[in-house]
Formats: structure tokens, sequence, C-alpha cells
């Protein structure tokens, strides 16, 4: 589920850093870093996460959106030059991998080399060599110069998720980048991600859990399990029918199975898995091989579109960037991996129909898989989800937005789509930010765990009222059901027009069943 809106970039607060334009000479711009790059390569106008500028003191101000603008004093203005910029940028403003792919592509290579070798001790030099090859592809011609000094990280630990560090002789740097140049996220450790790294998901749980009788916990699995499911359906405001329910809960069942996460993002299990979920007319054999979009259709049968999805020969390297990624996050917390797994696959939307659904169980074969939680115990996410769909939808928009901003895209007669700068927007899928995602999965487990002493003891009435109608009257099952139903829809009252269903029994006994289900569910009579 994507915006039903046409996406606009959202106008800078009056505190941000102004607007400039390429009319204005860049050595009197005022910007600095990521800002003075933009303006000054010509590059796409995506909204940077900080933004910097000279003025006469140090100052920051943080936006609601997470924006920073950031002054600095005129000791801290550097050469009107690209790699003086950058090199400011990584100090000041971050690692953004989508803003130096841009950069570098702009710049001869032999530029870069001079740079790096008349700097090649320099920490920040190094960086930008490593970044630069693995950004482009191309290798840096250093001739005979020596790269020196210490090892360094890519990113810092205090501020990034990383990954295992690998050491790099050639540039002496040690690769923590979650990822490879085919795919890798950012996730920044913000104050609120930090906070929720923090926190012991499974003690949590366990307490929540804790004076559950196990046949009480045995039947909540199991209804969390038809919880999830029809609540990931009714995310796309689709209610399944008793087979596809049946299919999603077996999927469920098997989540976190397979002990990697090569083995269990490999694709032939994508493939398999969708085969499960939807129609068996929509069954595929393997990623998609046309242009697909998420869109709808509106009351003069035009297309509104809310999102457009990479090149059909874009999606498998992709994907394979995804796995890959995955197995630099296997150190990395559960619901890190979690995050960077199931929403870069909904953003590739590898297939046609069921994307969405194998998002949300992607979510859960990776906690699972990791043993966030007990052995065995599904939270039902997709009912957290569905109970905040607008947060859900912002999640998804904070990609999907720049996406939609820049795609270059004609609706053909038949409704399909044809993405004409496919290419120019690749680096936005292989190098996402995934920050705001993550947190948000954390709000959704937060939201899910807490939840769940109120439906155990949603359980633990209706076992109580079923067993106060058997001890009244022995009704079939069916009828016993269909009974809990309709009093649960009228507040423990069987209404006249629904007596008919239950000719058989005496009004003495309807009397009783609706006190004892009041005092069950301590319903207040009304008088």
């Amino acid at each position: 589920m994507f915006s039903c809106m046409r996406v606009r970039m959202k106008k800078r607060s009056k505190k941000t850093v102004p607007k400039t334009t390429l009319t204005v000479s860049a050595g009197k711009t005022g910007l600095l870093g990521a800002a003075w790059l933009r303006t000054t390569l010509d590059m796409p106008a995506l909204s940077s996460r900080v933004e910097s500028s000279l003025g006469s003191r140090l100052r920051e101000h943080e936006q609601a959106d997470g924006r920073k603008a950031q002054v600095f004093p005129a000791s801290y203005a550097v050469p009107d030059d690209p790699l003086a910029h950058v090199v400011f940028s990584l100090k000041y403003e971050g690692v953004d991998l989508l803003l130096l792919k841009g950069v570098f592509e702009r710049l001869p290579a032999r530029k870069v080399s001079a740079f790096v070798q008349n700097e090649s001790t320099g920490i920040y030099a190094r960086k930008i060599g490593f970044l630069y090859e693995f950004l482009t592809g191309t290798t840096l011609s250093l001739g005979k110069t020596v790269i020196g000094g210490n090892y360094v990280s890519l990113l810092d630990e205090r501020e990034y998720v990383t990954a295992e560090p690998r050491n790099v002789p050639r540039w002496r740097v040690r690769d923590n980048l979650p990822g490879t140049p085919a795919f890798c996220p950012t996730i920044r450790l913000t104050q609120k991600l930090s906070a929720g790294l923090r926190t012991d998901w499974r003690a949590k749980a366990a307490a929540v859990l804790k004076n559950t009788p196990r046949p009480l916990l045995d039947r909540a699995l199991g209804y969390f399990y038809a919880k999830e499911t029809r609540s990931s359906f009714l995310i796309e405001r689709e209610a399944p029918g008793a087979g596809k329910q049946e299919r999603f809960i077996a999927a469920l069942r098997e989540a976190g199975n397979l002990p990697s996460a090569g083995e269990s993002l490999e694709v032939g299990r994508l493939v398999a898995l969708q085969n499960k979920i939807v129609d068996p007319r929509y069954r595929e054999t393997a990623f998609r091989t046309v242009q697909n979009y998420v869109g709808e259709t509106l009351h003069d049968f035009s297309e509104r579109v809310h999102y457009v999805c990479p090149p059909p020969d874009a999606a498998s390297a992709l994907w394979r960037g995804v796995v890959e990624s995955a197995k630099r996050l296997e150190a990395a917390p559960p619901l890190v991996q979690a995050a960077a797994v199931a929403f870069s696959f909904v953003f590739i939307h590898p297939f046609l129909d069921g994307n969405g659904r194998i998002h949300r169980f992607l979510l859960q074969d990776t906690l699972a898989r990791r043993h966030l939680l007990s052995d065995g115990v599904l939270i039902p996410l997709s009912a957290s989800i569905l109970a905040d769909l607008p947060a859900y939808d912002k999640a998804l928009e904070t990609f999907s937005k720049p996406v939609i901003a820049l795609a270059d895209y004609v609706i053909e007669r038949d409704r399909s789509l044809t993405l004409r700068n496919g290419d120019e927007l690749l680096p936005l899928w292989q190098y996402p930010d995934l920050t705001a995602q993550t947190e948000y999965l954390h709000a959704v487990l937060e939201h899910a765990i807490a939840s769940i002493p109120e439906e155990v003891e949603f359980l633990r009435r209706h076992d109580a009222m079923r067993s106060a109608i058997t001890g009244i009257v022995d009704l079939p099952a069916r009828k016993l059901d269909l009974l809990l139903t309709l009093l649960r829809e009228n507040a423990g009252c069987l209404s006249r027009r629904k007596r008919g269903h239950f000719a058989e029994l005496a009004d003495t006994e309807v009397a009783r069943i609706e006190s004892a289900y009041k005092e069950v569910w301590q319903i207040a009579t009304k008088k």
C-alpha cells in the first residue's frame, strides 16, 4: 500500500537553508557539503537529510520531519571544489551513498586520482578513494603512490548500523558497510532507533506471556496465526477466502525454518511462497519480466500512480544485492535485518501479485529465524500495522516519494506503464536510507507485544463463555460459534431478529446465556 495521492516535495520550513539554483554563482551561494554539491553539479532535486550553509555563528535546527539545517561560521568555508565539499560532507553531514554516487559519476576519474595521490595518508582521501571505486566500479590509477595511515572504519559505529568490518589493504580502510555495490542500505542510529535496539524484546514478550497457561498459550498462538493472516489481507483491502487464508497460515508456520539468510531469501523459495498465497491463475515461475507500478483507477478511468517499481531487468540484480546485504547483517540486531530485507523486497516489487503479503511474511520469517522471540511465538505484526495504516503509509512513502517525484513515465492505453528513465533512478533502489522503516518496525513490534495480554484475555473470556453456554444448553459446535458471534456483535444480547436462529431455546435459557455473557465480559446491564 502506497500513498493514494500524487507525491510532491514538501515546502521547506522558514528556518531551513534557502533554496538556491545554478543561476547563483557557486562561490556566492553560502552553501556547504551536500547542498553545495546538489546545486553546483545540477543533481536531482532530492531533499537532503542535512543541509549546511555559512553564517555568523555555529548553530543547528532540526525540523519536524527529522531533517537538519546546520549553519557554520566563516572559518568552516571550503574552496569551490566538489571534492572539498565531499570531504566537508563526510566530516559534518555523514555518509550519503546516493549523493556520493551522483557526485562521483559527474567527476572524471583523473581528478579523484589526483586528489587521493595528493592526500595519500588522509582519512577522507582514503574513504573517497574506496567509495569512488565502490560506487562507480572504476578503478582509480594511483601510479607509484603508496596509500598509508592506520586503518579507519568507513562508517562510524556510533552513528550507523554497521556490518562485520573487512580490511581493505588498498585503501587502509575497514569496510563495515551493510551491503555491496549492487545494494547497500544506510540505517542511521537515531535516538529513537537506538532506544529500540537496546530493548530486550524476547524478555518483554516472555513477561507478558509469563502467567498464561500452556493450553491457553497454544490456543493464543493459533489465534495469532489466523489474525496475522486476516490482517495482512485487510491491509490490502482484500477479504481472503477460506482457501487463501489456510494457505497463508501454512506459509506462516514455515517462518524461520531455514537457518541462514541466503537460504530463506533464495528466489526459488520466494516463488514457491508466491504460488501458495495468490490465486492459481496469477502464479509466477520467476521474478517479473514486465514493468509494474502501484496505483489506482480514478472515477474517470484514468490511472493515478503512487509508486513506480524498478525496471524488470534490474529486479533480479537488486534482489541478489539484498541477499548479500542480509548476509552482511546477520550479526546486526534482528529487527534491523528484518526491516532491511522486508522493505527492500516490497520496494523492488519482484512479482505482479502477492508482494505486500510476502513483504510482511519476510518480517515474521527473519524475526523467527533470528529467534527474536521464543520458539513458536508469532507476534501479530500485521494487526498492529492495520491499527495505524497512516503510519505504515508514511514508512513506505519515505522511500516512494523521491522515486515518483523523479520518475519519467507514460501510461499506455492498456494501463501498462513505460518507465523512460529507469537507469537514472536505479541508484535510489541500490542505496536506500532505511532508517525510517527500521524505526517504524520497532514501533510496530512495541505495539504488537503490548497488545498480547489483551488478546490472550479475550481468548480466556471466550473460552469461559463457551463453557458457560455449554453448562446451560449443549449446542452443536456450529450453532455455538454462531451464538457467540451474535452475542458479541450486540453487546451480549440476542436480538429479536436473530432469535429465530435459536427457536429451539427457551426464553429462560436465552436469558441465562445473556446474563452469563454480561458476567464474563463484565458488561453493565442497562436499567
